[in-house]
Parts: structure tokens; C-alpha cells; sequence
């Protein structure tokens, strides 16, 4: 499911950046940072709510 989720999140975001006239570059660049930082993101989000602060701290530090 993770890879199917994310291969559709790349493939609607770059056809949604080229309708809008975004060069190539930006897309990847852009693509790139989401697609590395939204885990952590998650990750962090989740432990905070578990009651975890050290595991989302060193999400945040790490």
C-alpha cells in the first residue's frame, strides 16, 4: 500500500505542477523534499500522540 500510495502521490503531483506551468526542475526539487519529509512528519506526529516524546524528538533532531 505505501508504494502504491507513492507512486500516486508523485505521478498527481507532477501532472498537477505541469498544468501549472512549473518547470521540471521545480517538480522534481519539490517531489523530492515532500516525498522524504512527509514520513518523518508522520512519524513524529504519531509518537506525540502515542505518548512517545523521545521517539518525536529524535525524529526531529535526527
Amino acid at each position: 500500500m505505501l508504494l502504491v500510495g507513492a507512486e500516486l502521490l508523485v505521478r498527481s503531483g507532477s501532472r498537477l505542477a505541469t498544468r501549472l506551468g512549473l518547470s521540471p526542475m521545480v517538480i522534481g526539487l519539490t517531489v523530492v523534499s515532500v516525498g522524504t519529509s512527509l514520513p518523518e512528519l508522520a512519524i513524529g506526529i504519531d509518537a506525540a500522540r502515542s505518548g512517545n516524546p523521545g521517539i518525536a524528538t529524535g525524529d526531529i533532531v535526527g
